[in-house]
């Protein structure tokens, strides 16, 4: 008996390449996380990111706000570590982690109609790192591609860019070795028309970021 096995088609998969900063970001859609409203694996340099987007189908009753949720996960097998010893299990989200689900909701959430009530959740796992790119800015990019594609009411999309300050320099998306001399730390993230966010940090000495993906010294 001879069986023939058919690999699925992916009809509703599309894929879009443009260059930022002098690398290469790819948005796969319509291949991945097929039951979520919407999602995308995201690949900017090596660093890939999965984003997925749901919605309720109905308004939460006898609120007041919109119930936005923003996820951005960090996982130890994206740098090639596997949790070992005792405690096998992943572990609460980083500070860095939780403060770049922040840096993803800020801009977003202002663009979203203001009687909007439905819940919404945005989840983006970290799949690999390329420690010359940053994974909260193709988070971002992806978050912002997939609710413009859902059927979510959505007044974006919106861009993202960290800047840096090397050399008497401004550098768009500095690599590591940049990042380490940089004295300024600016993420900003924009709509065509207007910047929706501007975290900024400019420093005399230098300035880390504690990660379990670019492990330094605190000073």
């Amino acid at each position: 008996m001879s069986t023939i096995i058919k690999h699925k088609e992916f009809t509703n998969r599309h894929v879009y390449k443009t260059e930022v900063a002098g690398r290469p970001l790819t948005i796969d859609v319509g291949k991945v996380a097929e039951l979520a409203n919407a999602s995308a694996m995201v690949k900017y340099g090596d660093t890939t990111v999965l984003v997925a987007v749901t919605v309720a189908p109905r308004p939460r009753d006898g609120i007041d706000f919109f119930p936005l949720s923003v996820d951005f996960e960090e996982k130890l097998y994206a740098v090639g570590r596997i949790p070992g010893s005792f405690m096998r299990r992943e572990g609460r989200p980083s500070l860095p982690a939780v403060l770049a689900s922040r840096l993803i909701d800020r801009p977003m959430r202002p663009l979203f109609p203001s009687d909007f009530r439905n819940d919404v959740c945005i989840t983006c796992t970290v799949m690999s790192v390329d420690y010359d790119c940053s994974p909260e800015v193709a988070a971002m990019i992806g978050a912002s591609a997939c609710v413009s594609y859902s059927e979510i009411p959505f007044a974006g999309p919106i861009g993202c860019l960290e800047v840096g300050y090397c050399d008497g320099q401004i550098v768009l998306n500095p690599n590591q070795e940049q990042r380490k001399t940089s004295r300024m730390d600016v993420t900003v993230a924009a709509t065509r028309e207007a910047s929706k966010l501007a975290r900024m940090a400019i420093t005399i000495i230098k300035r880390v970021r504690p990660s379990i993906f670019a492990p330094v010294e605190m000073r």
